[in-house]
């Protein structure tokens, strides 16, 4: 596919997926300088952004401005319980969180050689956020 540099709209599709985990446990958070309680925390995250580039050609051809829009949607969840140093429960929570919306972007990228190129782009996040966050009976 040949690309038509200088002109404008010159395009690209745009796909992103991440997931992120992570777990804290007692060993973990004993020994800090305030340890009257600890965490046992399991949460992870997963984006995922569809969108569409469009570009223009800056610079002697080696610079481009880029912009366009990204469709988002974000799912977060955390369980945690919070303990004492004696191992009695003091709370336990679950939250749920889920973003969905448009993500509208601006950057540049600049050609340093043939197959390497550095880009600064900044985003501008419109989303609907829900958030379920529970507290259930602890049990001791």
């Amino acid at each position: 596919m040949a690309k038509k540099y200088g002109k404008m709209g010159l395009n690209a599709h745009r796909l992103k997926l991440s997931f992120y985990s992570n777990t804290i446990s007692k060993a973990q958070t004993t020994g800090l300088a305030d340890s009257s309680d600890y965490n046992d925390s399991h949460n992870f995250a997963i984006e995922t952004r569809i969108g569409k580039e469009w570009s223009k050609t800056i610079l002697s051809k080696r610079a481009k401005i880029i912009f366009g829009s990204d469709a988002v949607y974000k799912l977060y969840h955390d369980k945690a319980g919070v303990f004492t140093n004696s191992g009695a429960q003091k709370t336990n929570k679950n939250e749920n969180v889920s973003a969905y919306g448009l993500s509208p972007f601006f950057g540049v990228t600049y050609g340093i050689s043939k197959g390497l190129a550095i880009s600064v782009e900044t985003h501008l996040n419109l989303f609907r956020t829900t958030t379920r966050l529970e507290y259930p009976e602890r049990s001791l």
